[in-house]
């Protein structure tokens, strides 16, 4: 329980950041009018939201995260939404929007297709007893001392590649002990979101880059026997997360909840007009595998077979599995500046014109359906990032400007900050180019 002391200082610290959002945004909505688009450094707006390892957002690595600046802005303020309203992302991702909208006091919404994505960000927003947890990892670390090395290491495709076989025996035993632990389920969700957050640290994968890529540095690592020990990093992983939970625990305030739906954006499984605020960022077309940076993940959580990872990979928003025989013809988006760069990666790459052609065409399905859930006069704030595709620069933030006016948006401003290492890609092959800005674009229903 929290002392009445902290609850004091938690309720003076929530309403210094309130306060401050409401003459941040008043500015914002004014130089708006005036100059149409902003350039900010959200870091410095909100520079007393820096710590690093705020609440949970740092309970497993996601790649392209979005820093929580941008949503603790738009939310934690009178003018875009209020205590006890309903926030939604519709690509909640690692659940970044949600748990900055829970610490607002909102409830939050989430919606994705993919699993890891939906396990990071229920468990990220999944307030746990941290003393109950604390016993419970006590129980587990039992377990698998007791397990010894005799389970049956699993297989999955190139496993050997990726894994020592001493690795995939610890892998194996850690997993089998959470199962027969058998806790409660939000328990048992948050021993799986640890052990999946060590896979990569013991793999074989070079931990710079975010899609699973060998590491020859890791490789003679290994081969020096200096293995990573899959079962000591468990166990460091769950204490550390305790930590985090911990610091949600404290910062909670019983009543707001998280609730995160298995949904494709471009048909969400909600009435109409019944959020309050929307505020997400779209995939990175042509700039992330989400999909593929967590696929060694995905096979030791038994989400699924390489068939069924395939299967989700190719619903993705903006997705490379495309079909040959789909990429014979031009696909227009309606848009002109579009369509103009279109015609020329066509002539270059007709798989990657019919790439960028169906992501913008999603994209469109997607506003049309945020537009539907969204309360008459409310807002949809959209995090885009521009880059190139076939050496064409792309200026997504204009296009999807575009495509939300004909969804039945206004525009109110933009603003523009630079990235500066978050996690994202930003050197890609000779196909795309580099993000190197994100565009923050504030629209009204």
């Amino acid at each position: 329980m929290r002392s009445s002391y902290s609850t004091s200082l938690l309720k003076q610290s929530e309403n210094v950041s309130t306060n401050q959002n409401d003459t941040l945004m008043k500015k914002l909505f004014g130089r708006g009018v005036e100059k149409g688009v902003i350039r900010v450094d959200f870091r410095k707006m909100l520079s007393n939201l820096n710590e690093r390892n705020r609440a949970t957002h740092l309970i497993h690595r996601y790649p392209a995260k979005l820093i929580y600046h941008i949503p603790n802005l738009f939310i934690n303020n009178s003018f875009l939404s209020k205590r006890r309203e309903v926030v939604a992302d519709t690509f909640c991702g690692s659940g970044t929007v949600l748990l900055e909208a829970m610490l607002s006091q909102r409830n939050a919404i989430g919606f994705e297709l993919n699993p890891i994505s939906k396990l990071i960000s229920k468990v990220k927003t999944t307030p746990l007893d941290p003393s109950m947890l604390k016993t419970k990892a006590e129980k587990l670390f039992q377990i698998i001392n007791d397990y010894g090395l005799e389970s049956e290491a699993k297989w999955f495709p190139n496993i050997d590649f990726w894994f020592t076989e001493k690795t995939q025996k610890d892998l194996t035993r850690i997993r089998d002990a959470i199962q027969y632990a058998d806790f409660e389920h939000d328990y048992a969700d948050f021993f799986l979101l640890c052990f999946s957050s060590i896979v990569r640290p013991v793999s074989n994968a070079d931990p710079r880059i975010s899609p699973p890529v060998y590491s020859k540095r890791m490789h003679e690592k290994l081969r020096k026997k200096k293995r990573p020990n899959a079962v000591r990093c468990f166990k460091e992983s769950v204490k550390t997360n305790i930590q985090r939970m911990d610091k949600l625990w404290n910062l909670w305030n019983h009543f707001c909840y998280a609730k995160v739906y298995d949904c494709d954006a471009r048909k969400l499984s909600i009435r109409d007009d019944c959020i309050d605020l929307i505020v997400t960022s779209p995939p990175y077309m042509s700039a992330q595998k989400y999909f593929r940076s967590m696929r060694l993940e995905f096979f030791w959580l038994d989400l699924g077979t390489r068939d069924q990872f395939a299967s989700l990979d190719a619903k993705a928003i903006g997705t490379e599995r495309i079909k040959s025989e789909d990429c014979k013809e031009l696909q227009k988006t309606g848009i002109a500046k579009a369509d103009v760069l279109l015609e020329g990666i066509f002539e270059k790459s007709p798989r990657r014109a019919y790439m960028v052609s169906k992501y913008f065409n999603d994209i469109h399905l997607v506003l049309d359906e945020i537009y539907r859930v969204l309360r008459e006069g409310k807002y949809l704030v959209l995090v885009v990032g521009n880059n190139s595709v076939c050496g064409r620069r792309f200026p997504s933030h204009e296009i999807m400007s575009e495509i939300a006016s004909k969804s039945g948006f206004t525009k109110e401003f933009m603003l523009v900050d630079d990235i500066k290492s978050r996690g994202l890609m930003t050197k890609r092959n000779k196909t795309a180019g580099i993000i190197d800005s994100e565009w923050v674009l504030v629209l009204r229903k």
